[in-house]
């Protein structure tokens, strides 16, 4: 995690604002900012730091990072940090998805479709399309966490949005998140603003008059969404409203689907312009250079004959690549026949073959 002194350097270039403003409103010395901007003091009062993050405009999280710099607790307990990853295997057999950016592969040209959209005055909005575990919700992850992450692995890059952005990520498995009443807080106490009683109105402007920097709501499972009764036509009218007009295009939605969202929406009777203003992205199978590079990374060196049978099988499908990688791994230090091992992948990757239709 980033030191005290990183954080709130970030922050002022992230919102500009006078010294004596802003000693003003935290309650302290001139020289005591400036002791903190230095790195030759840290806060010696937890109700500076939260002072500080209100007058810089901070999200609830990004406050909590402060906190935590500063060696206080943040203020929300259930507030946690990405662990070092360094002792985790590069290529994980995914049994969930991905948080770690260092375990993050492929993926380049929707990469660079999605930052495209973003690095603009006025966000466009996308929708990241794939069948199921295909990768959509790791994408998500990496889009939140990859601007701020350390211990990534040897050579890889990061592609960078233009802006400092706050995220929002909504899982609508989360049966929370299946009522506009606590949907709607959540995205509110995750920005750091104050809350409302289930009134899309107030919500609305709320958002209107703090969004001082580009946000993106993330909507993963957005079928899990629509067919939620509570969210009704109302609901996704309003958000097609926010999409459009919100704070001068400052805010963007990215939602995750197995199908088109209009397509979708139809098909569930909640048709709604909101689902109209997508660009879709779809995700496909990883390029023969970005099958290579996870090949590659795995911790035992496989043979040219290994790798073509497991890039011929896995036709470059990242849940496919990894699962044949592991019955690799293991039949090397169980020393089992080419045939033994081959045999078992295939029958490991047989369930997914909706893949390749």
């Amino acid at each position: 995690m980033s030191s005290f002194v990183e954080l709130l350097s970030e922050f002022l270039q992230r919102t500009p604002i006078r010294y004596e403003s802003l000693t003003e409103q935290v309650g302290v010395e001139r020289q005591t900012l400036y002791r903190w901007r230095t790195g030759k003091a840290l806060p010696n009062k937890r109700e500076h730091v939260v002072k500080l993050a209100e007058a810089l405009y901070l999200t609830a999280r990004q406050a909590d990072e402060l906190l935590i710099a500063a060696n206080f607790v943040p203020q929300n307990p259930d507030f946690i940090t990405l662990p070092p990853s360094n002792d985790e295997p590069l290529v994980p057999v995914i049994t969930r998805p991905i948080i770690q950016p260092r375990q993050f592969f492929g993926c380049r040209s929707v990469l660079k479709r999605i930052f495209q959209a973003w690095n603009r005055t006025s966000l466009e909005h996308v929708a990241i399309i794939g069948p199921k575990r295909s990768g959509k919700t790791s994408l998500l992850n990496y889009l939140m966490h990859i601007h701020h992450a350390t211990g990534l692995r040897e050579g890889q890059q990061k592609i960078a949005l233009k802006y400092n952005y706050d995220w929002v990520f909504i899982d609508f498995e989360d049966v929370r998140m299946q009522h506009p009443n606590s949907l709607l807080n959540y995205i509110l106490t995750k920005l750091g603003l104050p809350t409302t009683e289930n009134d899309l109105i107030e919500f609305t402007e709320i958002l209107e008059d703090n969004l001082h920097r580009p946000t993106v709501i993330l909507m993963d499972n957005i079928e899990k969404g629509l067919q939620a009764e509570a969210l009704d036509q109302t609901f996704w009218w309003n958000m097609r409203s926010l999409g459009n007009h919100c704070a001068g295009g400052k805010l963007g939605f990215c939602v995750t689907s197995q199908q088109l969202p209009t397509e979708l929406a139809e098909s569930l009777h909640k048709p709604s312009p909101f689902f109209n203003i997508f660009e879709p992205i779809q995700l496909t199978a990883f390029t023969t250079e970005e099958a290579l590079e996870l090949i590659h990374a795995t911790p035992a060196s496989f043979t040219p004959d290994d790798i073509e049978w497991i890039l011929a099988h896995s036709r470059g499908f990242p849940l496919l690549l990894q699962l044949l990688c592991h019955v690799r791994l293991i039949a090397l230090e169980e020393k089992q026949s080419t045939e033994q091992w081959q045999q078992i992948g295939l029958q490991r990757i047989e369930k997914y073959s909706y893949f390749f239709k």
